[in-house]
């Protein structure tokens, strides 16, 4: 099932600004299908609800990452997202720039038409209304003379890197954790 926000406009993913509705850490927030990715300042954090048996068999993923990596668990919130039904599966795994600008400027363009709102507790003051969404988000110098975009290409999520003249392209390295073997 689609979730509503796939529902809305062209079906795209939306890349929405976290004006307090999420944790601190997270930047952006965007949706597509099973999955969820968590846009911070370190890389991205990949949120995925997948059927057993998985179609991704040379992708072995610690499915108790949030144990491993307590740091997700806040950041992902209380999300089930359908994970508890028995024909399906949580897996929660991280793109990390290594030896990344730690405070990288993330800009969002493409401003998308509607605005979103978080209505959380029984109170005003947990609420966050007005979110702006996007169709991508630029990394700008994660590495010196380097930029990383994500952005939405039809349904599909994607992310280049923007090299720039000078740049210094050995220093450009991802490290994933929560995976186990990746083939």
């Amino acid at each position: 099932p689609q979730s509503a926000l796939e529902r809305l406009g062209d079906g795209s993913p939306v890349f929405i600004k976290n004006e307090g509705q999420f944790d601190n850490r997270v930047k952006f927030q965007v949706r597509s299908g099973n999955k969820t990715l968590w846009l911070t300042s370190q890389g991205i954090v990949f949120d995925v609800v997948r059927a057993k048996p998985a179609a991704w068999d040379s992708l072995k993923v610690n499915a108790n990452v949030e144990d491993q990596y307590p740091e997700f668990g806040p950041l992902l919130g209380n999300q089930r997202r359908g994970a508890d039904r028995e024909e399906s599966e949580r897996l929660v795994f991280s793109q990390d720039l290594v030896g990344a600008n730690g405070a990288p400027v993330i800009e969002a363009s493409g401003r998308r038409s509607g605005i979103y709102n978080y209505f959380f507790g029984n109170g005003p003051n947990k609420w966050v209304t007005g979110a702006k969404g996007y169709s991508e988000v630029v990394y700008r110098d994660v590495w010196h003379g380097v930029d990383l975009k994500i952005y939405a290409n039809g349904r599909d999520i994607e992310q280049e890197f923007l090299i720039h003249p000078g740049a210094d392209l050995s220093k450009v390295q991802v490290a994933y954790r929560g995976i186990e073997k990746l083939e």
